[in-house]
């Protein structure tokens, strides 16, 4: 089982109601903490929060915007949410992948932000759904559920074998949070796996048809 980042297609990464300044990098493959990384509150009527659920994608950054090594896991880094506690990343992979595990971790306590009662609870995970939305994401079944605690939080929860064969992107959805506020922080977010799997495209038409 192997760490899935160098697999990821960053250029297709999407990322609905996330901070700019607090945004999806943070979690997946880190910017230098002299480069950004912190950032400030939300609150917004219902015209700006609808704004604000725009995607932010990456296919516009110039090719320095990730460093080779970022320190994936400096803890001072973190995404958050925008509006509201909903978080979701559409991640692409450069080729089709086998999913067996996922962290997912809060940011550090000095964090500078840092907010306890933000860290993800509720997580859904969805296999080639790549234009995946909130309304669908909360309405469909998913490939997996994920009840996250302060024991299981950074460490390695097992996924079902079976359901994440020959995937091409995976959109992670946080519904919710530990403490019931206003935003949901992610520190740090890998994946684990192998790669090189056959890439199936009759059982994503069907996975596809079963979540419309």
């Amino acid at each position: 089982m192997a760490d899935l980042l160098e697999f990821i297609d960053f250029r297709g990464l999407e990322a609905l109601n996330v901070k700019p300044e607090r945004g999806v990098e943070n979690a997946l493959k880190q910017v230098n903490p002299e480069r950004g990384g912190t950032g400030g509150g939300g609150g917004a009527d219902a015209a700006a929060r609808a704004e604000r659920r725009a995607p932010f994608t990456t296919s516009s950054a110039p090719d320095s915007f990730f460093p080779p090594q970022g320190p994936r896991d400096d803890a001072r880094l973190f995404t958050e949410s925008d509006c509201d506690e909903q978080l979701l990343l559409n991640i692409p992979f450069n080729q089709a992948v086998r999913l067996t595990g996922l962290s997912l971790a809060g940011p550090g306590a000095d964090a500078a932000g840092a907010d306890p009662g933000a860290l993800p609870r509720q997580v859904r995970l969805f296999v080639n759904r790549p234009s995946l939305g909130f309304a669908e994401a909360e309405a469909d079944p998913a490939t997996q559920e994920v009840e996250l605690t302060l024991d299981t939080l950074g460490s390695l929860i097992p996924l079902k074998a079976a359901r994440f064969k020959g995937v091409t992107s995976l959109a992670v959805v946080i519904l919710t949070n530990a403490g019931g506020v206003d935003t949901t922080q992610v520190g740090c977010l890998k994946l684990f796996g192998s790669a090189g799997e056959t890439f199936d495209v009759s059982a994503i038409k069907k996975a596809g048809e079963e979540g419309a």
